[in-house]
C-alpha cells in the first residue's frame, strides 16, 4: 500500500474519532418494515456489493441506523476499498 493510501485511510479513521457515537443515531428516522422486507434488503445488498463477505454481513449493515445518504457513502467507499485490494493482488 503506497503512503497516500496510507494517509488516506488515516485521515478517514481520525475523522471518524471525532463523531460522537449518539451523534446522529437517533435521529435517523427508519421505514417500518417487516420481516420478508428487511431480508430483501439484505439479499440485494449481498447481490449487488462484493464488499460483503457473507451474507450475515449484509443482514447487519442493513440493520444499521443509517440514513440513505450516510449508507450509499459507505457502501461505495467499501467498494472502492475492495477493488483496490483485488487490484493489488
Amino acid at each position: 500500500m503506497d503512503d497516500d493510501k496510507k494517509h488516506t485511510l488515516i485521515k478517514e479513521e481520525v475523522d471518524a474519532l471525532d463523531t460522537p457515537l449518539d451523534a446522529r443515531i437517533h435521529q435517523v428516522a427508519l421505514p417500518p418494515q417487516t420481516i420478508k422486507e428487511a431480508e430483501d434488503i439484505a439479499d440485494k445488498l449481498w447481490r449487488d456489493y462484493p464488499c460483503f463477505k457473507s451474507r450475515d454481513d449484509a443482514t447487519y449493515f442493513s440493520m444499521l441506523p443509517l440514513s440513505r445518504q450516510d449508507s450509499v457513502a459507505v457502501l461505495v467507499r467499501a467498494t472502492e476499498l475492495e477493488n483496490e485490494k483485488c487490484q493489488e493482488a
